[in-house]
């Protein structure tokens, strides 16, 4: 991964978008901050001419790993549990701690507050048993699935043709492979093989690593990143990122709670991926872009607090996933907005619209959409949303509704083509 440098001069908006090392045995020991910071150990891979030099370098860099007392790297070895999710901790901005349910985690360990933390946000669960194996190896598999829980892309189903050995790869991380490999996370081996059953590596976690985080954006401040090949990842809330074009994706990690996010002038060829931030201070939304262009915003995450996002100016968002409760805000021009909705979150799920909207669909059971000033000129509940209901309040207008299940539609709202219900 290369990092990004700031462009001083302002894009055009439509033109330019379109054109753990570890404490265990050896010694080495993780950095707590995850800004560029000069080491007083020096940098040493400890191997010549390795390939990984870069990516570790990286990492580095960014106080997410260090080597061991001589600074060694030592890229060959197996990277640990403790020492993978130290790193995701780190670069993700993960810092709560919560209880402690393994037997092999006594509190004294160097990795103990990690294992806590990685526990809490809900992405490590041990071997079971109330077991952690901290201290064991991670299989390549293993190591895709724990980083992509963590980036929040989506599940690719079905087999994976890029690698001959496919069929050896277990169903419960086969989809986070496929959607690793499309991505560009990962890649075989020469003879086309992924070895998924195989230990990883301290040199392979690190490029799997940087490749996947991008640009990490970890303390709160004015960013301009220009033109950034690959991903870029949010970690912090108070982060004002300006006059950017993402090639990759761009991840809105879990860490981002409440405060205010700001993005202007940013155009994001991958996904937009947001898993964290909840109510803002003030009545505000967590989240605003303004003269944007999304492709595909994703909200996914815990649904413990709603998810604030708010759009203005000359934003486009193609297409947006709303999987947990949301509350979107419109206030684009004309021509820009939120142009396909699909809301299909977990049972309860509620989200709130206002502003106009071109097309929302809702598909998950017992999902709640509620219309507050909110124009829409299609309206679609699907068949798979079995007990939904949709609340129209008397500022808001509905142009055609379309219902393909039986479906309580309340409020006081104005439906001008509509079938299968009324009002009540």
């Amino acid at each position: 991964m290369k990092c990004a440098e700031a462009f001083p001069k302002k894009f055009k908006k439509a033109a330019v978008f379109f054109m753990a090392a570890a404490a265990a045995s050896a010694g080495m020991v993780f950095g707590h901050e995850t800004e560029k910071v000069a080491l007083a150990g020096g940098f040493n891979m400890g191997v010549p001419n390795h390939w990984a030099e870069p990516y570790m370098k990286n990492l580095y860099d960014r106080g997410l790993l260090r080597g061991d007392s001589n600074g060694n790297m030592n890229p060959n070895q197996y990277i640990t549990r403790a020492e993978f999710v130290s790193i995701v901790n780190r670069a993700f901005g993960y810092t709560e701690k919560g209880s402690n349910p393994f037997k092999d985690v006594t509190g004294n360990e160097w990795y103990a507050d990690d294992i806590s933390i990685a526990y809490n946000e809900g992405y490590f669960s041990g071997d079971g048993k109330n077991i952690s194996n901290a201290t064991g190896k991670l299989t390549r598999e293993q190591a895709v699935a724990l980083l992509c829980r963590n980036t929040n892309i989506e599940e690719v189903p079905g087999s994976n043709t890029s690698f001959s050995d496919s069929k050896s790869i277990e169903n419960w991380s086969r989809g986070y492979v496929n959607a690793a490999s499309q991505k560009g996370y990962i890649s075989g081996y020469e003879d086309n093989t992924f070895k998924p059953k195989s230990y990883i590596t301290r040199g392979e976690a690190s490029k799997m690593f940087s490749d996947a985080a991008g640009e990490i954006i970890s303390s709160s401040g004015d960013y301009s990143l220009g033109y950034t090949t690959g991903n870029v990842t949010v970690s912090s809330s108070g982060v004002t990122l300006i006059d950017t074009i993402i090639t990759g994706d761009l991840y809105i990690t879990q860490a981002v709670g409440l405060g205010h996010t700001y993005f202007d002038n940013v155009h994001v060829l991958g996904d937009v991926i947001v898993s964290g931030t909840g109510e803002s201070y003030a009545g505000k939304s967590s989240i605003t872009f303004g003269d944007s262009t999304l492709l595909n915003l994703i909200v996914t995450g815990s649904s413990d607090n709603i998810k604030t996002i708010k759009i203005d100016g000359t934003t486009t968002i193609e297409n947006t996933k709303i999987y947990t409760s949301t509350f979107l805000e419109e206030l684009a021009y004309r021509d820009g907005g939120f142009k396909n909705i699909l809301f299909k979150g977990d049972e309860e799920a509620e989200l709130y619209l206002t502003g106009d909207f071109d097309q929302v669909t809702v598909m998950g059971p017992e999902n709640k959409l509620y219309l507050n000033d909110a124009n829409v000129d299609r309206l679609i509940v699907d068949e798979e949303a079995t007990d939904a209901e949709v609340s129209i309040d008397s500022d808001s207008y509905v142009s055609e509704l379309l219902l393909d299940v039986g479906t309580e539609v309340t409020g006081n709202g104005q439906v001008g083509d509509r079938k299968s219900t009324r009002l009540n």
